[in-house]
Formats: C-alpha cells, structure tokens, sequence
C-alpha cells in the first residue's frame, strides 16, 4: 500500500517562553522600570520596552526561545489526511510518554551558561499550537503516537512541556504553519544573580 500524507495538529496550552541574559546595568533598569509600575519581578505586566532596554526584542533573545504546546490535560490531538479528511484524534492520555529520545533542561538560571540575570517573557495563550507532517502506508491511530516531556527550570520553580512526538519510534518535525491562538496575557519575570524568590518580591 502506496503511502499518504498526513497532519498531526495539537490544541491547547501554548508554552511560549523566551528568555534574556542581562548585564547589572540592565537589570536595574528592569528593576526601575517595576518599581515604576509598582510590580513586583516576578510578575511584570507585558514585555519590557525598548526605552527600558534598548534593542531587546522579547521574541529574539540571546538565550533561547520556547514555542511547544503544554503538556497538560487539555492537549488534544488531531490527525487528518492530505485532503483534510480526519483520521483520528485523540487526548493526551490516549498516548505513551516515554523518556527516549532524551531532552535536556532549558535553564533560566542566573549564573548558568554565561548567563548573568535572566529576563523571561511568558506569553500566555491557547488555540492549535503546532503540526507535524508524516507519511504513512497504513492509516495512523492514537497508539502509534507517543511523546517526550522537556523541563524548564528556574529560581522560582520547574514547568514542563510536550518536547518531542514520535510516530512509530520516529520523531517528527515541528512545523507551525497551522498555528492559530489566542494571546491570553504576556508577563515578564526577572531573577537576579544570587537573588532568591522573596528578595525579589520585596
């Protein structure tokens, strides 16, 4: 049997997350610019301007970007053919997770891999976050999925995150071409070098 297209689509939580190494200098004026606003660091309201720091762009950062669904209850999960016809569609709990092909933690540590301060930008939002196109001679169903959980570790705690799908022990390409959400709220949150959690919510 000849093999077809398809598309795997998964709706839900959007864990879009980027994060910035910032100098002394830069950090202070983040710290201004909360004081400014009567926000504590872990909690600023939307992204940091460019007049408080000057060429950051929240979404092209100099540590990495985060852009991969929640691995919540909510996920779901769609499959339709080359002609937009479903093939099936299932939960998250439908599915394995398993620990192989492994990943590595996304830090967002101060002092951790040349960073200094960490600057992350937390865009909250919910919709089809992703889509992976495969090819398959036979018509795929909830049991050839399985998936892989990524860790994003800071100061203030971890969060998890759907990092890789494999269909039948392959792992797919994230594509983003479906990508249709809504932006519920974007927050910024600081974490100083040698700071802890209640120092910077004082």
């Amino acid at each position: 049997m000849p093999s077809m297209k398809y598309t795997l689509k998964i709706t839900g939580a959007e864990m879009h997350i980027t994060a910035q190494s910032l100098n002394e200098e830069e950090a202070d004026a983040v710290r201004v610019y909360a004081d400014d606003n009567e926000e504590d660091l872990l909690n600023i309201n939307g992204e940091i301007d460019t007049e408080t720091l000057p060429g950051y762009d929240a979404w092209n950062t100099n540590m990495w970007v985060l852009d991969k669904p929640s691995d919540d209850a909510d996920a779901s999960f769609v499959v339709e053919d080359a002609n937009g016809e479903l093939a099936c569609e299932f939960e998250l709990s439908d599915i394995k997770r398993v620990k192989k092909p492994a990943s590595k933690p996304l830090l967002a540590m101060p002092g951790e891999n040349g960073a200094e301060n960490v600057l992350l930008c937390v865009s909250n939002s919910k919709g089809t976050v992703c889509d992976f196109t495969f090819e398959s001679s036979e018509p795929p169903v909830a049991e050839d999925f399985t998936y892989v959980v990524g860790e994003l570790v800071t100061p203030a705690g971890k969060g998890t995150f759907i990092d890789k799908v494999l269909f039948k022990g392959q792992e797919l390409e994230f594509g983003y071409d479906s990508q249709d959400t809504d932006n519920i709220g974007v927050t910024s949150q600081l974490f100083l070098t040698g700071g802890d959690e209640e120092e910077q919510e004082e």
